[in-house]
């Protein structure tokens, strides 16, 4: 009663087990998701930036006359 019986040993599962955890170790290292992140939020930011200094030279040209404030205007940041 002792066939063919065919299948993985818990040696193999374990090796292949311990490749794709090391596989995956240095795809994780390489491609660095939380660098991706910061550089995705850094130029939405730029773009952003790009934007609202477009919209003020866009006032400035039409509204000779407006202002935007003068050198001794005192801002305050709150963080």
């Amino acid at each position: 009663m002792n066939g063919n019986r065919r299948g993985f040993t818990l040696i193999e599962l374990l090796v292949v087990i311990g490749i794709l955890a090391i596989l995956s170790i240095v795809v994780i290292l390489v491609i660095n998701p939380t660098e991706l992140l910061k550089q995705a939020r850094d130029s939405s930011r730029v773009s952003d930036l790009a934007t609202i200094n477009s919209a003020l030279n866009l006032y400035v040209v039409d509204n000779s006359s407006g202002s935007l404030g003068t050198a001794s205007t005192t801002l305050y940041i709150h963080t």
